[in-house]
């Protein structure tokens, strides 16, 4: 048989292994770039020798397509380009396997469910042998008691360890599988498959509370609930009455949640604090602020591939160090990342995927553990993000692909369909660009070519401000003539829309390092008019009216930022040592009312 035809199931599972394969060498080898990918495309290009089309198409591809160019994008626009293109080719991995998993029949299902809820026990395994609970304790004292005791008794394993919350994110989204796995071994009376599952999901299970990550805890318990819920209600009421019920019970969930966050998120953050062990719920919610506002400059190219360390740290926090690798929240890493366009293109792919899993008529217990596995994605999503900015980027499109597996109108496994007179993929495409278009009016207020010369102008800035990131102390080069073609843009889009909170807060920053004060001053009240909680605006504002001699609004500024002491002591040395007594004492006199105003 032809390896284009698609009907021989061992050369599917085979071109399934190749891009895996290939997916995870550049997952664990980064310097090899994209060549170990060349392994899941060699099934492509017998196929296209063969006369062929070197892949199954499918009624996501257009979705599917616009998040890998999103991606494209995104390793042009990186201050970071090595970076990029690593995270690219894990995207592409993920592609690879997504278009491997398609063409995989029905029946090789159970098959795939064991292999998943394999990889939830032995990532389980690795966290249980390579976890240090003395430095990431335990939130519950009982399992870090248990944890402490356990390092001693168990064998050692050299590696690199993953952190709680990641490895946590990633059981919980294959634990469902293993779920599926067991139920099915026994319906169908397959002792050596049960005693397999059991194996496997203890593992994880035991990993997943080990883990003491709440945010998994939580995701896993309302993913597996609803999923009995789901299957209940197609067993006592006809399919169409039990799918309105769950989407009704779904959209008033989804309403009051996002209502109370939006109107009251400090009653959300105290409820997620009376949970037992530490508060991490502030914080996070400031991350995402901040995340947000990152969100506003790039919303048509993104900050590039691997870019949030060194946007957030340098726009938001104003500080030169490495803070954190990622937003801890999958929608809004995309969107920084790869913009609006990629963040619709992936909401696109998993409401596509989650209607098809929910319309789905045949192998319901699959089509239940994918459901649930994706309710896991979106709910630990919201508060972590082990599969895109992290581990789990080879899994990225694992739900669609199962979902057209599991559909009715994609026959797995079979040779590659003509397009249908409708065209779906056509339809995805709208709806991808309809809600990439909804999100860039609202934020952008509908002043898009301003909006625009501000995204490519903060781009390029970002390439000069932030190349080698990270780097501690201060970059003492002159930075400035790298910097034309960034304020060219900046002040063309200021020029177009005069409230542009981009452009104020750049070109207030450059003019900062020109030591031009009463411009970056200007700049930066018009940015601060508009967004009082800015922290990298107010930041840099505070220092704008220490250099103008204005110390109480300086100090009145800079009061809620903890570092500012230290660095105000730090900038009394330097103007000190630049010849600019003048300004020295300025910020001995700022940090002597900040001091004063401590408690």
């Amino acid at each position: 048989m032809r390896w284009g035809d698609g009907n021989d199931r061992w050369r599917a599972l085979a071109e399934l292994g190749l891009a895996a394969g290939g997916a995870l060498a550049c997952w664990l080898w980064p310097q090899a770039g994209g060549w170990p990918l060349l392994a899941g495309l060699l099934p492509w290009l017998v196929r296209l020798a063969g006369r062929h089309f070197p892949f199954q198409r499918t009624s996501l591809d257009a979705p599917l397509g616009m998040f890998l160019a999103s991606a494209l994008v995104g390793v042009w626009a990186t201050y970071d380009r090595p970076g990029g293109w690593t995270k690219f080719w894990l995207i592409a991995g993920g592609v690879l396997v997504f278009y491997a998993l398609v063409r995989q029949a029905r029946e090789h299902l159970p098959l795939v469910g064991a292999l998943l809820g394999l990889c939830a026990s032995v990532i389980a395994l690795y966290f249980l042998l390579t976890q240090d609970w003395t430095t990431y304790p335990a939130d519950l004292e009982v399992l870090n008691r248990f944890g402490t005791w356990w390092m001693k008794v168990r064998p050692n394993l050299s590696g690199a360890a993953l952190h709680p919350n990641i490895a946590a994110g990633l059981m919980a989204f294959f634990t469902p599988f293993g779920v599926a796995t067991l139920l099915f071994a026994f319906r169908g009376k397959r002792p050596w498959m049960g005693w397999y599952s059991t194996l496997t999901l203890s593992l994880s299970l035991t990993g997943l509370v080990m883990s003491s990550s709440r945010a998994a805890w939580f995701a896993l318990t309302i993913a597996l609930v609803l999923w009995g819920i789901w299957t209940s209600s197609r067993k006592l009421s006809p399919p169409r009455g039990g799918l309105a019920r769950l989407w009704i019970s779904l959209a008033i969930l989804l309403f009051i949640g996002s209502t109370l966050l939006w109107r009251s998120p400090g009653l959300v953050l105290a409820g997620l604090n009376l949970l037992p062990g530490s508060h991490s719920a502030t914080s996070r919610l400031e991350i995402f602020r901040d995340g947000f506002r990152l969100v506003r400059d790039f919303a048509f190219t993104g900050g590039g591939l691997q870019s949030f360390p060194g946007l957030y740290a340098h726009y938001m926090r104003v500080i030169r160090v490495f803070l954190f690798g990622y937003a801890h929240n999958l929608f809004l890493d995309m969107a920084i990342e790869q913009g609006l366009l990629g963040l619709g293109a992936w909401i696109t792919l998993l409401s596509a995927s989650g209607w098809m899993l929910l319309k789905n008529r045949d192998e319901r217990l699959w089509s239940g553990a994918t459901l649930s596995s994706l309710i896991v994605l979106i709910l630990h999503g919201l508060a972590d993000d082990p599969l895109y900015a992290q581990r789990g980027t080879p899994f990225l499109f694992l739900i669609p692909a199962l979902a057209l597996t599991l559909s009715d109108s994609q026959k797995a496994g079979g040779s590659a369909p003509p397009l249908s007179i409708r065209k779906p993929w056509l339809v995805w495409a709208g709806v991808s660009l309809g809600l990439s278009g909804t999100f860039l009016m609202v934020i952008t207020r509908g002043r898009w070519l301003s909006a625009w010369e501000a995204n490519l102008g903060a781009v390029y800035m970002a390439r000069v401000e932030l190349r080698g990131f990270p780097q501690e102390g201060w970059d003492e080069t002159n930075r400035l003539p790298e910097l034309k073609s960034a304020r060219r843009l900046l002040e063309g889009a200021l020029e177009r829309d005069a409230n542009n909170i981009t452009a104020l807060y750049r070109l207030g920053s450059i003019a900062m390092e020109q030591g031009d004060f009463t411009s970056a001053r200007t700049l930066l009240e018009g940015a601060y008019t508009f967004d009082a909680g800015h922290r990298g605006v107010r930041k840099r504002l505070g220092y704008v009216y220490a250099w103008n001699g204005d110390l109480e609004q300086a100090a009145q500024m800079l009061v809620s930022i903890p570092e500012a002491g230290q660095e105000l002591e730090v900038y009394a040395w330097w103007w000190q040592t630049q010849g600019r007594e003048d300004l020295s004492t300025f910020a001995r006199q700022t940090l002597n009312i900040l001091t004063s105003a401590s408690p």
